[in-house]
């Protein structure tokens, strides 16, 4: 019992300081400056916004999907679809954070799997994180670089922040590259030596889980092809969604190399588990940058609030997944054979 304690005392910590980064980007709201506010301004900015996350989150499954037929394992892309809501869901509103989201998922995930491949489906969630993380970060990277002099240009503190995180995702997407080139990394004798130890004391899992990485790495391409789907089209969907608020609420198009920059450091910094969902860190991220640029206070505090607000609505889609899987575990009991 003191492990669920503990669990729920981290959540309910976290979903604190996940509070008091909301309220700090809220107070800096002045709906009095904002003239070009209006509420057919409000609805466009919140549809486009959930719009754009609700397709992403429909091609995030497509994207699982694939690595799933990489390993070929069979699940229709509707449970693909609701098993994605519904760790989505479980990653705002449970303890563990995105990392939560992911085993609940896997646990819905190896009752549908058959004997012998638990393992490699449970790896095909793992692969699907690090390569949406190797797209975002990628994609954060490349837009930086053509805001770099608008960056050099920030006060000395913001232009920190930025860096940081612009270091931490060039060292994400280095881990990342290690991990799928495994093969060449581990020709190297002493390297070699510690996978074969730390393998057998993993009773052999390691290498069911690098040989999994390494079969979607060479069948069809199929990582290059999930991670320019990251790169090219699901984030860049979350910036969008980032831009339409600002057009709809400020009543003109911005700058759209200034907002996309503040949406992906936004969704990077999101990345670290210190909130729930990434709820707060991202918001007060977004809003810094945002100011940095010279975007309107109030602007610059709604957008990333509009944005949490869209994606917690669309995490919500969640719930009627979860309701209607209770209702057909109900009718059809999981194959014993599977279990």
């Amino acid at each position: 019992m003191s492990f669920f304690r503990n669990q729920y005392v981290s959540l309910s910590l976290r979903m604190l300081v996940a509070c008091l980064l909301l309220w700090w980007v809220i107070r800096g709201m002045n709906f009095g400056q904002m003239s070009h506010l209006t509420v057919g301004g409000l609805v466009f900015s919140f549809g486009a916004a959930f719009l754009c996350i609700s397709v992403q989150v429909l091609l995030t499954a497509w994207r699982w999907r694939m690595l799933l037929e990489g390993q070929n394992i069979a699940l229709s892309f509707y449970r693909c679809l609701s098993l994605t809501f519904q760790g989505m869901m479980f990653s705002l509103f449970m303890p563990g954070g995105a990392v939560g989201g992911d085993l609940l998922k896997a646990a819905f995930l190896t009752r549908e799997t058959e004997k012998g491949r638990k393992l490699e489906g449970v790896t095909t969630i793992f692969i699907d994180r690090v390569v949406g993380m190797l797209g975002l970060f990628s994609l954060v990277l490349i837009i930086a670089a053509f805001c770099f002099p608008a960056i050099l240009r920030f006060t000395p503190s913001i232009r920190m922040l930025v860096l940081i995180l612009l270091l931490a995702c060039a060292a994400g997407v280095a881990a990342g590259l290690v991990l799928f080139f495994q093969d060449i990394i581990f020709r190297f004798k002493p390297l070699a030596f510690c996978l074969r130890k730390a393998d057998g004391f993993a009773k052999g899992r390691i290498s069911r889980i690098l040989a999994s990485v390494e079969i979607c790495r060479k069948e069809g391409w199929i990582l290059f092809r999930t991670f320019l789907m990251s790169l090219l089209v699901i984030h860049p969907l979350l910036l969008a969604g980032v831009f339409f608020i600002m057009a709809g609420i400020s009543g003109r198009f911005p700058d759209p190399l200034a907002a996309f920059l503040a949406a992906s450091l936004g969704n990077a910094a999101s990345a670290v588990p210190v909130t729930p969902g990434g709820l707060g860190t991202r918001d007060k991220v977004t809003e810094v940058v945002l100011n940095a640029f010279g975007f309107d206070p109030g602007i610059s505090s709604l957008t990333p609030i509009l944005y949490s607000t869209a994606t917690i609505c669309a995490a919500l889609v969640g719930v009627f997944f979860f309701l209607a899987d209770s209702l057909l575990r109900k009718k059809n009991p999981p194959n014993p054979e599977k279990q």
